[in-house]
């Protein structure tokens, strides 16, 4: 019922060497002919029966283990929080400890060193770690399939007739000054998408990147600056604080406290066309999967920890597609604002995911190739 496939991406335009074992699994999701379980297997997989029979088992022993997540409780991890919720890692004999962010490291940073079994990459996050530590660091999982960072602007300032980042130079002439735009330091794909474009960019983003004046002139385009954590503050303050954006960057789950503070009732699930999302453009670059340093991996039985694991995270996700609300009440038992937080987040991350022709954790090495080579192209 698990279908191991081991893929090696050879190095390609003196690029990267990155070997990637895909573990993949899939619960109700057709796959190809060529590593397809049966459709018995598949049935039985995502049948109660199955679930129940897997519950009542007893476990020998028990693994424990920890993943390292990229961020905060929210619902960017909401099939992990799943599995953990609803024991589908009990019933892989599995002890799951769920780590928020760590100060001053990464996911992948946190499984080199040993300090969790399992870690969440954003692909783009770190291109030289990958580089440095090629033969030691796989992926063995890509969740989701369409990136989680965006730009947006609320209709609380409709920006001058920016639909693309393609706009932005444009916007500018028109305004006579740079384009704001208040980020988070997650800009990699916008930062690869303007250089494309030629845009022209200031401001202290520019300046830690690239060295230099942070201080905009007078033929700069795009000032990027670092906003608020919630980013509602600087769509509310007026033009002339310095705190002001047009456009904002974040994570599709950043949109909550953005559509709370245009609701008056405070009702923000299905609330998204209060916001507009502007279109980035370029290749598709990925964000959340799995990863594990190749040294655990390579230990006896960790294979089929690594098996186990993945085969209960994809039983979460697949959970909180088909029921959103219960995937965020199993999360957030304690209900309230974090709990509807939780919901829009999941309802949002959803699309990340599905519709996914192969099913969820599936990796395609060529779309990571394309994504490694335009990168390096801008």
């Amino acid at each position: 019922m698990a279908v191991l496939a081991v893929l090696l991406m050879k190095r390609r335009r003196h690029l990267f060497n990155l070997g990637i074992l895909l573990i993949l699994l899939s619960m109700s999701e057709v796959l190809t002919d060529e590593i397809a379980p049966s459709p018995e297997d598949v049935k039985a997989l995502d049948s109660d029966e199955q679930q129940s029979a897997a519950a009542g088992s007893t476990c020998v022993s028990t693994d424990a283990v920890s993943m390292q997540l990229r961020w905060l409780r929210n619902g960017q991890f909401a099939g992990y929080y799943a599995a953990q919720a609803l024991g589908y890692y009990q019933e892989e004999c599995l002890d799951v400890t769920l780590l928020q962010r760590r100060a001053s490291t990464t996911a992948e940073q946190t499984v080199l060193n040993g300090d969790a079994e399992f870690g969440i990459p954003w692909a783009m996050s770190d291109i030289a770690l990958r580089e440095k530590n090629a033969s030691s660091y796989k992926t063995i999982a890509q969740i989701f399939r369409r990136p989680g960072n965006v730009v947006m602007a609320s209709h609380l300032h409709v920006p001058n007739n920016i639909t693309s980042l393609a706009d932005i130079s444009k916007a500018a002439q028109a305004m006579g000054r740079p384009v704001r735009m208040g980020a988070t330091d997650a800009i990699y794909s916008i930062w690869a998408r303007l250089s494309q474009l030629g845009v022209k960019t200031c401001g202290v983003y520019r300046s830690s990147s690239a060295g230099g004046d942070p201080t905009c002139g007078p033929d700069d385009e795009l000032e990027i600056f670092q906003r608020e954590l919630s980013g509602v503050k600087n769509i509310k303050v007026g033009i002339d604080d310095p705190a002001f954006a047009d456009i904002r960057s974040g994570h599709v789950t950043d949109l909550s406290d953005i559509l709370r503070a245009e609701a008056a009732d405070g009702d923000i699930v299905g609330s998204t066309d209060r916001v507009k999302l502007i279109n980035s453009g370029g290749v598709n670059l990925l964000e959340d999967g799995v990863c594990v340093s190749e040294a655990w991996l390579s230990r006896p039985g960790n294979i089929g920890i690594a098996r186990r694991f993945l085969k209960a995270t994809m039983r979460g996700w697949i959970y909180c597609r088909d029921s959103p609300r219960a995937c965020a009440e199993a999360a957030v038992p304690t209900g309230g604002k974090d709990q509807r937080d939780f919901l829009f987040q999941v309802i949002e991350v959803n699309k990340l995911i599905w519709p996914s022709a192969l099913g969820v954790g599936w990796i395609d090495v060529e779309e990571f190739q394309d994504m490694y080579d335009y990168v390096a192209a801008t």
